[in-house]
């Protein structure tokens, strides 16, 4: 089956795993609004595993889907259906870092306590490392083919190591970004 649309979420602060059309994975932790929380989605093979803050979260998703990354694609802050209101992230993100061909987390692991780097099959890159705003750190240099409504950058990190250009994009009500 092919599916165009992988999408994770939060709804009452539970983290889901929704591809197809479908919940795949259910969180087991709520987390909380003004907390840093490192979010890891995995595939290896055929299984598909959430992390939060290094602790896999619901079960694991036997994953057979194709995934095919259209034309905008991916869209971070929004549901990947479109960038309408009820749809936008209410939050930060800080260390956006997408993977192809490496399933980076398998298993229970420690969240990095500095920014991010670009490793090997790196496919986006937002971190504090960036050199302007919305700028890709990774080898392919991507540029935003969108941003609509008000992503900004600001000062908050989730590292407490000084000495980071603070990267955090910061969406208060509205914004979508897409590459």
């Amino acid at each position: 089956q092919t599916c165009a649309l992988p999408i994770f979420y939060s709804s009452a602060g539970v983290l889901y795993y929704y591809p197809a059309g479908t919940n795949r994975i259910t969180g087991t932790t709520t987390m909380s609004s003004g907390t840093w929380y490192h979010i890891a989605l995995c595939r290896s093979g055929t299984s598909t595993k959430l992390f939060l803050n290094g602790v896999q979260e619901g079960s694991t998703y036997t994953d057979t889907l194709n995934y095919v990354v259209g034309a905008n694609r991916p869209m971070i802050a929004s549901n990947g259906f479109g960038s309408g209101t009820s749809s936008w992230l209410n939050g930060r993100i800080s260390n956006l870092r997408m993977l192809k061909g490496t399933a980076l987390y398998t298993s229970n692991f420690t969240p990095p306590a500095v920014p991010l780097s670009s490793i090997a099959n790196t496919s986006l890159l937002l971190s504090a490392m960036s050199g302007a705003y919305l700028a890709d750190a990774s080898t392919n240099g991507y540029y935003p083919a969108a941003a609509s409504g008000s992503p900004a950058w600001n000062s908050s990190s989730p590292f407490i190591v000084t000495g980071y250009k603070n990267r955090v994009y910061t969406w208060t009500t509205s914004g979508t970004i897409t590459f």
